[in-house]
């Protein structure tokens, strides 16, 4: 099967990361498309097109959120369950090394989830 959407978009792939929900992190895992390299891509453009945010905790209400992962943030709403993409996969603007730290150490459940 040849189609110019995975011919244009590369492949897909699965990238850990974290979902902002009320001023804490939650971790989750992002499917989304590698873009392939080009010369023609400008530095700071995206390498990823789309994304999927799975894994995450049913607790987590229904809203707008951030995503972020492998140095990239998106968009995304939570809608009667289901993760949508609402907007551009980006690059960060701001280090958030911090965040992702946190994370990395467990610190990923919001108040409402907590015991």
């Amino acid at each position: 099967m040849s189609g110019l959407a995975s011919e244009t978009t590369g492949p897909i792939v699965l990238r850990h990361g974290f979902v902002k929900v009320t001023g804490c992190s939650i971790k989750c895992d992002v499917l989304t498309r590698k873009l392939p390299a080009s010369p023609s891509r400008k530095p700071g453009e995206p390498d990823y097109a789309d994304c999927t945010v799975i894994d995450v905790p049913v607790e987590v209400p229904d809203g707008k959120y951030i995503v972020y992962f492998d140095g990239h943030t998106a968009p995304v709403t939570k809608q009667r369950g289901v993760w949508l993409l609402r907007g551009a996969v980006k690059r960060y603007r701001q280090p958030t090394l911090v965040m992702e730290s946190a994370v990395r150490q467990g610190q990923d459940r919001p108040h409402f989830l907590k015991s």
